[in-house]
């Protein structure tokens, strides 16, 4: 099991789906990986992304057989969820402004001092999401929720994540 991560560049502002998809597309060419690994997977956010858009770089994803992770409405969903399943504040915003309140709590809580990542706080967080998820099958959480415990659970199939204890 490898795991390498193509992380966006904030001075370029490439995190739009199209732009994840096309960075992984770039990287398994160079780099002849589709032939050497089982699994790639997209890491995306709906944030205000429209839905038609999420539905085509779902589709052009899944045809190159990669795996998909969603964040609805953020990737700071699954890292809030390390510390809380206290999500009702959510309710107080608007759908486009809740990524910022998302990533507002999560400063508040490491203010706070708070170690969001540990193996254990990542089974919890994994627990967390997948109780979220009210439709699975979906290619991506249509409400607050994450879709990165998928991940989690190939990882552990891989024997690259210890099961949880």
């Amino acid at each position: 099991m490898k795991l390498i991560l193509l992380p966006a560049d904030p001075a370029l502002h490439d995190s739009a789906p199209g732009q994840v998809l096309a960075r992984l597309d770039a990287h398994c060419q160079r780099h002849k990986m589709r032939e050497r690994y089982d699994e790639l997977w997209l890491v995306l956010d709906v944030d205000s992304w429209r839905s038609a858009t999420l539905a085509s770089v779902a589709q052009d994803a899944l045809q190159r057989r990669y795996k998909l992770a969603v964040s609805n409405p953020c990737f700071e969903m699954w890292l809030l969820l390390h510390e809380t399943d206290e999500l009702q504040f959510l309710a107080e915003h608007e759908p486009k402004q809740r990524s910022g309140a998302m990533k507002r709590r999560l400063g508040e809580l490491r203010a706070q001092g708070k170690q969001l990542i540990t193996l254990e706080r990542i089974w919890l967080a994994r627990a967390r999401a997948q109780t979220l998820d009210d439709k699975p099958g979906e290619r991506w959480p249509s409400k607050p929720g994450t879709h990165v415990y998928k991940l989690m659970d190939a990882l552990v199939d891989a024997d690259a994540l210890p099961r949880p204890a």
